[in-house]
């Protein structure tokens, strides 16, 4: 079988979406190879059969029902999507929680492959009168009188 010389894979080191790039093949095992991230120059050891058949082998999204992505709503496993400012299709691979322990998606779409969007974010706003209390309680904390 034919090796990719570059394939669209998930860098786990930077995590980043990138093209990957054939560095060597492996003596005696034709389905492992090692790629390199062009971002941060991590090696991989990919299972390259797999790869190959999964980048040769692409759905098309269906498109008559999808919904229009916001931060704000929340989304469904295998749901498609369309975001506005990429101009993009995409379908709902899996969710996932943030480091600051908001919501994340994962969505695969036609043009720009996987990417991790905002889901079900929540503002915390405070209205104009409680923020000048609070700055007014905490100016008067910190102020030492002079004798």
């Amino acid at each position: 079988m034919k090796k990719a010389r570059i394939l669209e894979k998930h860098c786990n080191y930077c995590d980043r979406s990138t093209k990957m790039v054939l560095v060597n093949n492996i003596e005696g095992d034709q389905s492992k190879a090692w790629y390199r991230c062009p971002k941060c120059h991590h090696l991989a050891l990919l299972n390259v059969i797999n790869e190959f058949e999964n980048n040769t082998v692409q759905e098309k999204i269906q498109k008559s029902e999808y919904k229009i992505y916001r931060p704000d709503t929340t989304f469904s496993v295998g749901e498609i999507i369309y975001h506005d400012v990429l101009a993009d299709y995409g379908k709902v691979l899996r969710k996932d929680t943030t480091s600051d322990g908001n919501l994340a998606i994962i969505v695969k779409f036609e043009k720009l492959g996987e990417r991790k969007l905002v889901e079900n974010f929540k503002t915390n706003i405070q209205n104009e009168d409680n923020m000048i209390d609070n700055t007014k309680i905490l100016n008067n904390e910190n102020r030492e009188e002079v004798k």
